[in-house]
């Protein structure tokens, strides 16, 4: 399993799971793009896809994380895309400063594939946490 969403009273929330805390966050990320456009829809209508670079630091993983998703918000709304799926290039992690390099591939005119606005990734409910090799990312989001 990716990723489920659980019940929250007045947001959109869900867990997301992986062999390590890349996977995981592609999961994460995908579990939000699923929320936000139709994710079958842009599949099977084969939808070209184009692909941009993010680069991002943080001082630990949930602030990677929140950056990350956080800006993959952003550049939805600045420039009406539907985000598809997130490949994660790197993760660094030295001096106490996590820095991460991906592709967001993605497709134009997100109104054709618009689900649910997100505004934004909430801190509070953000968590990540490693047990028995496995990695979860718990994530809320505000719609």
């Amino acid at each position: 399993m990716k990723y489920k969403y659980v019940s929250h009273t007045a947001e959109a929330a869900y867990v997301a799971y992986g062999k390590d805390f890349s996977e995981a966050l592609e999961n994460a990320a995908e579990a939000m793009f699923n929320i936000m456009v139709d994710l079958k829809k842009i599949k099977k209508e084969r939808e070209k896809l184009y692909e941009m670079e993010i680069i991002e630091s943080a001082d630990d993983e949930e602030q990677l994380v929140w950056h990350l998703l956080q800006r993959i918000i952003s550049e939805a709304d600045a420039s009406s895309i539907a985000p598809v799926s997130l490949e994660i290039k790197s993760i660094l992690n030295s001096e106490s400063k996590f820095k991460i390099a991906c592709e967001l591939s993605y497709a134009k005119d997100s109104w054709n594939y618009g689900l649910l606005d997100i505004k934004a990734v909430t801190p509070h409910g953000l968590k990540v946490e490693s047990k028995k090799g496995k990695v979860s990312i718990s994530v809320v989001v505000d719609v």
